[in-house]
């Protein structure tokens, strides 16, 4: 288990080398859990001090470099607390960019 403090004095980078195996195939579930409280407030239960944006959309770059994503799923997204749909549209902007990483690592 790698703490988020621990993954930020590493790298995301060198932490998901170390974490993640190199796989033929790789189906990751994001968990929004991991993120920023004040970047996903309709969550079931917010990070205060957890992953920022970019952190999270490096390591997610990352992992396509261990293999090919075959698939992924993003939980604990919580409508009736996503006020102004801010964590909607979180999650969309990392999944665009978890798609474009994806699509780039088969070039």
């Amino acid at each position: 288990m790698t703490s988020v403090r621990k993954a930020r004095h590493d790298g995301i980078e060198e932490t998901i080398a170390r974490v993640v195996p190199p796989a033929e195939n790789i189906y990751v579930s994001i968990d929004i859990d991991v993120l920023d409280a004040a970047l996903v407030p309709g969550t079931t239960l917010p990070e205060p001090g957890g992953f920022t944006y970019d952190e999270l959309v490096r390591g997610l770059a990352a992992v396509t470099k261990k293999g090919r994503i075959v698939g992924f799923d993003i939980v604990e997204l919580n409508p009736p607390h996503d006020i102004n749909g801010l964590t909607a549209r979180t999650v969309n902007w990392f999944m665009f960019e978890f798609l474009r990483a994806i699509a780039e690592s088969y070039r």
